[in-house]
């Protein structure tokens, strides 16, 4: 709502702004009337923008200006510092015929609007106080100073009196300072601080969508916008068009960028939080969050800035990456609850998976933080952006905008034609030159400004007789043109990557610094280089598309030449203790094909790939470990530790990265460490070649159960933590093995050691694996009592990951109990967890409990989206079972939808794939059954029953046996009913349910069997009871199929009970239209019939 809008004639407190032009007529007569008017043009055009952003109402123009009024006294202050900044910028730019220069009062009172016009003594003091303003200057009454309090930007200067005509008393006035003193964020970083050749052009609906998004960061609603677009088309120039705004309006703006050939883990951040941390307005103990300890990953130097860090130490077991991004949201969130924050980050196009990850989760966890992304990226690449992009989607968030720049028109190429002077022109030949220009670069605003510089050098009519494209052609011009040493400069700083050091370059070149000194100015004059403005001294390019011609010219064997040299010479400035140069220093030997590189190219692989490790960048450290067997393979070097760690630290980073493969490398490095005795080698391949319970759902994996026996072996008897967890490990993984003995075996006495030990990270991790060896109808009691123990520890510990864990295992066995109290209670655990954790294969563990949840409440449509995000979560974890447990909670919900026929083609395959699993062929006959296959549903029914006495009692056991004996009462089978009863008797105050598939309450399954049994008295018990169950719960679902259920279990009877049914009929039939139950439903109409 407009603050300042009321009816006409009303008089409400505002206030008002008053801002002329200083010698307004003077320069109108130096300038010539149409020079003047477009002076007056960009000065109204300025004026009337900050009063817009500002929030603020134009009332009228003042002939030299204007008058403006606001709902804040902050605002009016706000835009009064926007006007003079915004002017300040307009003359560094040259965008107006001459400078524009203002005096600007504001005060505040009660004004009364009229049409065109207002009154009150607060519109005097304004104008009065205009008057009295020094040129380029502000001046406020004490009264707006007090209303606007520490709501504005502004900073006052003493409070002095001014003697104003038509006052008795003087004036009490404060002067605003506007510019920025060193103290503030007063600078843009290095990355974009250069302005461009000629400024910046056009974009008028793409620069306010981009402030639209950064106004709604600094008000507490985190956004990000992509820019993308072709090379050259300007998007790190308009990125930094949005960052000059943030700093206009008091922001924090930081840098970052993604390199394409080689770059630290996580460079952008990297970048971003050095600067962050060398900033002056810093508060280390106030801005780094709640895990400060956690970014020494990202800066190493932080620990000797506050030496109470807790030392990070690399655990290879825990899943860090996401620590680090949590770490990383909170010091955002932190520190732009003091300074808005805008992150803009160039060429998103070359991030790798775990810088694309990290920005997925910003983009969608960082909530009400005061950060506005930005993100540039190129169109014509695959891109990093997709990350950001499928986190709109996901969190279906308005707050991610996706700005694709095109070419400008010809208006805004004539505007750069307009910028540049090319030698005296008459307008229709400057005409001739815009249109010409367009006509070449489409638009393009790099090509634009190379081809003008082309002009300039030979006049307009160069562009005459050159074909439309071929900006590379027009680089390689320049080039060719350098002198020789600068010519070599420039191609190793091609092969360097984005930018470089001169210390590096002095020393890959031979040449000492003074004989750089006129080759790398000939290279600034040429406008292919950028010195940028901190120390050390390093030179960037001045387009990426600059580095690229020259790259792509260099031929295979200078580029080899060049890698070489960057290799020794960076070596030569920084050794090998650099954090920051490990990873560039790697780079270039692995591009070196010298024969005395291979060694040296091993070692610092090895290196950076710890240093990438350290970092959670586990993609960029298996790229390293990679290399280092490759070249150990090539060159028959030695790596700096035995092959068989090289396999496993690759494994490791693999699996903690979710990377296919893992395991492969895991079981290659136990087994290599067998073989040559590298106990601790073997001992922690098999360790880490877990996930945490069995390793793929219905499969036993042998290799893998061998390698923990192998390892168990190497250990030999004696307790150890080692001991107790490889025991426990391999209790889970022979979860779906034949041989249970060993399994139970493993499983008690993992428990016996860790009880012995009293270590309790080895309890925990024994007792979470305890809790799956126990995970069966059978096994409910005891898991409950581990379920609290597991609690109560992991409590006391405080490690997150554990607690999760902890309140995972007691969702399940709550629901198994019915205790739907404790289970929310646990999901609700499981949530705060989730946030802190931030991992995909945690948040997919929610998702699944989340869902089944759901599906009990009776909500389907939920439950069925929450199945789809544990699906993709799982994905993005590298889940190997991902699709089956998916596709296992479809089952579920296929069942409550009356669609399971959908799914019959599905487990057809995968019951003669998996021939074994008796849970697949029970969901088939299922399906048949519903679907009216009868015969096919009885076969398979009764293969179950046959096999019912010799199922391993697993964590489906209960499921299968249950959905066995819902088909056996759908299609009135009665053999096999004793069997079936005899079984899950025992289990009567259970509830079905495998973490994906919930069937409510035994009792109604043994309703159905003593139906079968044609114990009618006894069935009529129990389905009352199952209906009780349900509804106390609640589960309107389950308790809907239970009316149902006995309903047609009434009118079967030889002596049916009509009444009873109709009238059970009738309380089911609106809760089933309500939820959604089509089978329920037809049923219905069958008992009614």
């Amino acid at each position: 709502m407009d603050a300042t809008a009321g009816p006409l004639g009303s008089t409400r407190l505002l206030a008002v702004l008053v801002a002329d032009q200083v010698d307004s007529t003077a320069q109108r007569h130096e300038l010539g009337d149409e020079q003047a008017d477009a002076q007056w043009a960009a000065i109204i055009s300025l004026l009337v923008e900050a009063v817009t952003e500002e929030h603020g109402r134009v009332i009228k123009n003042t002939g030299d200006g204007l008058m403006a009024v606001f709902g804040a006294a902050s605002s009016a202050l706000d835009a009064a510092i926007l006007m003079q900044r915004k002017a300040a910028r307009s003359n560094r730019l040259g965008d107006s015929p001459a400078d524009i220069v203002l005096r600007i009062g504001v005060s505040a009172g009660d004004v009364t609007i009229d049409v065109d016009d207002c009154h009150g003594i607060a519109v005097v003091e304004a104008a009065r106080l205009q008057s009295a303003a020094s040129p380029n200057g502000v001046l406020c009454t004490e009264t707006a100073r007090t209303l606007a309090s520490s709501r504005s930007m502004a900073r006052f200067g003493p409070t002095t009196e001014l003697e104003a005509k038509g006052f008795d008393q003087p004036i009490a006035v404060r002067s605003l300072t506007w510019a920025r003193t060193s103290g503030e964020s007063a600078s843009l970083p290095a990355g974009i601080a250069a302005e461009g050749r000629y400024g910046f052009f056009g974009r008028e609906l793409e620069v306010s969508r981009a402030r639209t998004a950064w106004d709604m960061a600094t008000e507490g609603t985190s956004t990000a916008i992509l820019v993308g677009g072709e090379p050259g088309v300007g998007k790190s120039r308009f990125a930094r068009e949005c960052a000059v705004r943030a700093l206009e309006t008091g922001g924090l703006v930081l840098h970052g960028r993604c390199g394409e050939t080689v770059s630290q883990p996580f460079q952008p951040f990297a970048l971003a939080f050095e600067a962050f941390l060398d900033h002056p307005n810093t508060k280390l103990e106030d801005d780094l969050g709640l895990f400060p300890s956690r970014l020494q990953r990202l800066s190493p130097r932080l620990r000797s800035m506050l030496p109470f860090l807790d030392v990070e130490e690399e655990d290879e077991f825990d899943d860090t990456q996401f620590q680090l991004f949590n770490a990383i949201r909170s010091w955002l969130t932190a520190a732009s609850a003091r300074t808005p924050i805008m992150l803009v980050i160039d060429d998103l196009q070359w991030a790798n998976d775990a810088t694309a990850s990290l920005l997925h989760y910003l983009s969608a966890n960082l909530g009400s933080a005061h950060v506005c992304v930005v993100a540039t990226y190129r169109t014509t690449e695959e891109s990093g952006a997709v990350a950001l992009k499928e986190a709109e989607e996901a969190a279906h968030s308005d707050h991610v905008d996706n700005i694709v720049l095109k070419g400008l028109n010809q208006d805004g190429v004539s505007q750069i034609a307009d910028a540049v002077d090319v030698g005296p022109l008459t307008q229709e030949a400057r005409d001739t030159l815009a249109r010409r220009l367009y006509e070449l670069s489409g638009g393009n605003p790099f090509y634009a400004i190379e081809l003008l510089g082309l002009a300039k050098e030979f006049g307009a009519d160069a562009l005459d007789s050159r074909p439309a494209g071929g900006l590379e052609d027009l680089v390689r011009t320049r080039v060719e043109r350098l002198g020789p040493i600068a010519s070599e400069l420039l191609g190793i700083a091609a092969v360097s990557g984005w930018r470089i050091q001169l210390d590096v370059l002095s020393a890959a070149s031979g040449r000492n610094r003074s004989e750089l000194i006129d080759a790398l100015e000939e290279l600034e004059t040429s406008g292919l280089l950028i010195e940028e403005p901190n120390l050390p001294v390093r030179y960037r390019f001045q387009h990426d598309l600059v580095r690229t011609s020259i790259f792509d010219d260099l031929s295979l064997l200078r580029r080899t030449e060049n890698h070489h040299q960057l290799a020794h010479a960076i070596e030569q400035v920084h050794g090998l203790d650099s954090h920051e140069e490990i990873d560039q220093l790697a780079y270039h030997y692995q591009h070196s094909d010298y024969p005395e590189d291979a060694e040296p190219s091993v070692r610092c692989s090895w290196l950076a790939g710890r240093e990438a490790m350290r970092l959670a960048d586990f993609e960029k450290a298996a790229d390293h470990f990679h290399h280092v067997i490759a070249r150990m393979d090539q060159a028959g070097v030695d790596a700096p530790v035995p092959r068989s760690e090289v396999l496993l630290t690759t494994g490791i980073a693999q699996r903690k990265g979710g990377i296919r493969g893992a395991r492969k490398l895991l079981l290659e490095a136990g087994s290599l460490a067998a073989e040559t005795g590298a106990v601790d080698v073997l001992v922690r391949a098999a360790l880490n070649n877990n996930r945490g319970f069995f390793s793929s759902a219905g499969m036993t994996d042998q290799p893998r159960v061998d390698l923990l026996e192998q390892a168990l072996a190497a250990i030999g008897p004696d307790d150890s933590v080692e001991r107790a967890e490889l025991l426990a490990n391999l209790s889970v993984e022979l979860t779906f093995s034949a041989d249970q003995d060993r399994r139970r075996e493993a499983s008690d006495e993992s428990l016996t050691v860790a009880e012995r030990l009293e270590d309790k990270g080895a309890l925990v991790h024994v007792l979470n694996r305890r809790v799956s060896f126990l995970w069966s109808a059978a096994g409910l009691d005891d898991r409950r009592v581990l379920c609290a123990r597991l609690t109560k520890i992991t409590d006391e510990l405080d490690v997150a990951q554990w607690k999760f864990g902890a309140a995972s295992n007691s969702f399940q066995a709550a629901m198994e109990s019915g205790d739907i109290e404790l289970a929310d209670q646990s999901i609700d655990r499981m949530v705060a967890l989730t946030t802190e954790l931030g991992q995909p294969a945690v948040e997919s563990y929610l998702r699944m409990r989340q869902s089944i949840r759901r599906i009990v409440a009776g909500d389907l449509a939920e439950g069925e989206e929450l199945a789809q995000q544990c699906f993709e979560l799982s994905q993005a974890a590298g889940h190997p079972d991902a699709l089956t447990f998916y596709f296992a909670q479809l089952v579920n919900l296929r069942y409550h939808q009356g669609r399971l026929g959908e799914l019959i083609e599905i487990l057809e395959r995968e019951v003669e794939r998996e021939a074994d699993l008796p849970s697949l062929k029970s969901g088939l006959a299922l399906a048949y059954a519903e679907v009216g296959r009868r015969e096919e549903a009885r076969t398979l029914y009764l293969s179950l029953v046959d096999l019912a006495h010799d199922l391993p009692m697993d964590l489906s056991w209960l499921v299968t046996l249950s959905v066995a004996t819902e088909v056996g009462f759908t299609i009135n089978e009665t053999t096999g009913a004793d069997t079936l009863y005899e079984l899950l008797h025992p289990y009567r105050d259970q509830y079905v349910d495998n973490a994906t598939n919930w069937f409510g309450s035994v009792t109604r399954h043994l309703a159905m069997l003593e139906h079968l049994r044609n114990n009618h008295a006894a069935a009529d018990e129990l389905f009352a009871e199952s209906v009780e169950r349900h509804t106390s719960l609640p589960a309107p679902a389950l308790l809907a199929r239970s009316e149902i259920d006995w309903a047609t279990s009434l009118v079967r009877r030889a002596e049916p009970n009509r009444e009873k049914a109709e009238r059970l009929v009738a309380s089911c039939r609106p809760r089933a239209e309500q939820l959604g139950l089509p089978t329920v439903l037809s049923r219905c109409d069958e008992v009614a019939n």
